[in-house]
């Protein structure tokens, strides 16, 4: 299964989850949008570390997710200016994956002290609450380091536990019960499900416009809020 594929089921359980969190009232619906949403972020994550691995430019692939980032939240600050629906460093994906790059990055150096701001990374993302906290950013280092399968079973169910079973930011005094994030919930060790397209990953990258996620996130976030807001 080439990359081409991954990003497609990714984009669409992505779909599915935000579809069900604004739009869908009937709460069986509801979980089950939110449990097919949580296989998103795992293939998201794979994405930024094979992207990685293979560009040829670190500093541009970097800067594209920071730009994305920095347009994403401007968004989402007019919003919560406009409506009052607060997303603000909250909901934007493409703020757990650019930090997730930047800890990834800095622990390819494969020096001791560059493992200093990867913890700060990881701090602050719980510290503000960001999308998928220091679970989404970890997720993205484990891939990026490790490539081989079974290692990311372990290292992936490893993470589950201590951020689903045993909340972290929850021991550290950094959040409580009010304030659970959703992959603190017992339906992201469904998440799981996507080591099945990423154990059929090929290594390959398959055609794919590179621009077309970038530009997806944000408009379909727009098409569903503008949907949330009309009706």
């Amino acid at each position: 299964m080439s990359m081409k594929w991954i990003k497609w089921i990714a984009i669409v359980t992505m779909t599915v989850d935000h579809v069900g969190a604004f739009l869908v009232s009937d709460p069986t619906l509801y979980l089950a949008c939110r449990i097919i949403g949580r296989i998103a972020y795992p293939l998201f994550a794979l994405m930024v570390a094979e992207g990685f691995r293979h560009t040829r430019s670190v500093g541009r692939y970097l800067f594209r997710f920071l730009l994305f980032t920095v347009l994403s939240e401007a968004a989402m600050a007019v919003v919560w200016f406009a409506y009052g629906i607060d997303f603000f460093l909250q909901a934007n994906v493409f703020l757990p994956l650019a930090a997730g790059l930047i800890a990834l990055i800095l622990a390819s150096k494969r020096k001791w002290y560059f493992w200093l701001p990867i913890l700060l990374i990881v701090v602050a993302a719980e510290w503000f609450h960001t999308s998928y906290g220091a679970y989404g950013i970890l997720l993205i280092v484990l891939f990026g380091l490790v490539d081989r399968l079974p290692l990311r079973i372990v290292g992936f169910v490893l993470l589950s536990a201590i951020f689903i079973d045993w909340p972290l930011p929850e021991l550290l005094g950094l959040a409580n019960g009010g304030e659970i994030h959703v992959f603190e919930r017992w339906y992201q060790w469904i998440a799981l499900a996507a080591l099945i397209p990423i154990g059929f990953y090929d290594g390959t990258r398959g055609r794919f416009n590179k621009w077309f996620f970038y530009a997806y996130y944000p408009l379909h976030l727009a098409v569903i809020l503008a949907i949330y807001l009309l009706f």
